[in-house]
């Protein structure tokens, strides 16, 4: 019984983590896409700064209506264990991004897309690994 609890409640993090990041991912995609395409600025350059939005918005929808135990009892703490992994979340969209359109040649806002849902994975497991319960 405590095993289906368990994968219930994780069924309803990645239901509500999906919702979260949906909504993080709207964010980062308007700010990506108003430096890359409005301002004209580089696609990696473009993600780099999009990704405060991201991050912001994770972060506090995550905390609220996600992850209700926490393995971190510091509020300070806590964001920064989130921040080092949106960090490197970061870094492996732009990895991925710099993959798709130099090497592989997706267009710039789609190879966001990609890269930002594979992110949002990466994101859930760390987070739900390292700081949350």
């Amino acid at each position: 019984m405590l095993i289906f609890k368990e994968k219930l409640k994780i069924k309803g993090q990645i239901i509500g983590y999906i919702f979260v990041g949906g909504t993080a991912f709207v964010a980062d995609f308007s700010f990506f896409y108003f430096f890359f395409k409005v301002l004209g600025s580089n696609y990696l350059l473009a993600s780099a700064l999009s990704f405060v939005a991201g991050l912001t918005t994770n972060y506090f929808l995550g905390r609220a209506f996600v992850f209700s135990s926490r393995k971190v009892s510091n509020v300070h703490k806590e964001f920064f264990a989130v921040f080092l992994i949106s960090f490197g979340g970061m870094l492996l969209t732009l990895f991925l991004l710099w993959l798709c359109v130099e090497k592989i040649g997706i267009y710039a806002v789609y190879s966001k897309i990609i890269a930002s849902i594979v992110v949002l994975a990466y994101n859930f497991t760390l987070r739900k690994i390292v700081v949350y319960h």
